[in-house]
C-alpha cells in the first residue's frame, strides 16, 4: 500500500442549506457504524439548535455527532480549530464521516495549511481593534487592498475577515497567496460528495422549514442569547436569521417583515453555496450525487464508499 491508501477513510458530504444532508449523513452513519463530524460553523454553538437547523435530540441519540452544540456562543471557532478537532478524533481511532454546509471548514481539512501560518495574540488584538474601529464594510475594503482575492468573503463573516487580515499582516503577503504556498497533505482520504439541487427546487423547502423554525423556538433562542449578554456582532449571532431577529426584538421590523428578510438571506446563502459547489464539481474536486430520492442517493454513496475502499 502507498502512503495515501494507508490514511484513514473520512468521506465528506456537503450541499446547500435545506437540501437534506443531515438526514442522509445520519442514515449513512447508521449503516456503516460511523460517527458524524458536523462541518457547520454555526451548529457548533450551544443555544442555537433551532436557528441553525442542528440535528435534533432523536438524531443525536441514534448516532454520535461531534461539534454540534459543543461550544459556548461567546467562542470564535476557526477552521484551524475545526481541523485540530478532526485530527484528534482520527487519532482516537474513531470511524467517522464529515457532513455540513461549511465548505470553508471542509476545504480547510482537505487542503490543510502548515501551522506556521499562526499569528501571535498581539497581532490578533490589533486586527480586532481595527475591525471594531472601521466596522465590517470598511474593514473588508481594507482587507481587499491587501488581498483582492479575498473578495469572496462575505462582509458578515467577521471571523474570516479578521483571520485573512491577520495572515496578510503577519506574513506581509496577501493571505490567499500565503495560504496556497503553505498547503500540505491531508492526513486522511477525504473525497467530497455534494448534493447539487437547483435553487428553484430548494425554494419551497426553505420557505417551509423557515416557518417551522420561527414557530419552533428560533426567535426565543436568539432572544435568550442576547439577554445573556452574547455579543450580537459575534460569530454565533451572525448566523442567518439572528441579526434580523434582533431587529424584530427591538421593534424595528414586523413579524411578517422578519420572515421575508430571513427567507431572502437564506436563499442568498443557498445560492452562494451552490455557486461554490458547482465550481468544485467543475474542477474535479467534488463529485455530485445523482438526482433522486434519499434512498437512491444513500445506495449510490454506499457503493462509492466501497469503491474507495472505506465502507467498513
Amino acid at each position: 500500500m502507498d502512503s495515501v491508501t494507508q490514511r484513514p477513510f473520512l468521506p465528506a458530504l456537503s450541499g446547500p442549506t435545506g437540501c437534506g444532508k443531515s438526514e442522509l449523513a445520519l442514515r449513512l452513519a447508521e449503516r456503516l457504524g460511523r460517527e458524524v463530524i458536523s462541518a457547520d460553523s454555526r451548529q457548533i454553538y450551544r443555544g442555537l439548535a433551532v436557528a441553525t437547523a442542528a440535528p435534533d435530540a432523536g438524531m443525536l441519540t441514534r448516532v454520535i455527532h461531534h461539534l454540534v452544540g459543543s461550544h459556548e456562543p461567546s467562542d470564535t471557532v476557526s477552521a484551524g480549530d475545526f481541523c485540530r478537532t478532526v485530527r484528534s478524533l482520527l487519532a482516537e481511532g474513531r470511524p467517522c464521516l464529515m457532513a455540513g454546509g461549511s465548505l470553508f471548514y471542509i476545504q480547510a481539512w482537505r487542503s490543510p495549511v502548515d501551522e506556521s501560518v499562526g499569528v501571535d495574540e498581539e497581532l490578533r488584538l490589533r486586527v480586532r481593534a481595527l475591525f471594531e474601529e472601521q466596522g465590517a464594510e470598511a474593514f473588508r475594503e481594507t482587507l481587499l487592498q491587501h488581498d483582492p482575492e479575498a473578495a469572496w468573503i462575505d462582509r458578515r463573516d467577521s471571523a474570516k475577515l479578521r483571520r485573512y487580515m491577520e495572515i496578510s499582516m503577519g506574513t506581509g503577503r496577501p493571505a490567499s497567496e500565503a495560504l496556497r504556498e503553505l498547503r500540505r497533505d491531508c492526513p486522511a482520504r477525504t473525497p467530497l460528495f455534494v448534493i447539487q439541487p437547483e435553487l428553484a427546487e430548494l425554494t419551497p423547502r426553505l420557505k417551509r422549514r423557515l416557518k417551522q423554525m420561527l414557530s419552533g423556538g428560533m426567535i426565543e433562542e436568539v432572544e435568550a442569547l442576547l439577554n445573556a449578554g452574547v455579543d450580537p456582532a459575534g460569530h454565533a449571532l451572525s448566523s442567518v436569521g439572528a441579526p434580523e431577529i434582533a431587529l424584530h426584538l427591538r421593534g424595528e421590523i414586523t413579524r411578517e417583515s422578519l420572515e421575508e428578510k430571513i427567507y431572502r438571506r437564506t436563499r442568498q446563502y443557498a445560492k452562494k453555496q451552490l455557486t461554490w459547489i458547482r465550481k468544485l464539481v467543475r474542477q474535479g474536486e467534488a463529485e455530485a450525487l445523482p438526482k433522486g430520492p434519499l434512498e437512491g442517493q444513500e445506495a449510490w454513496l454506499l457503493q462509492r464508499f466501497e469503491q474507495e475502499g472505506g465502507r467498513a
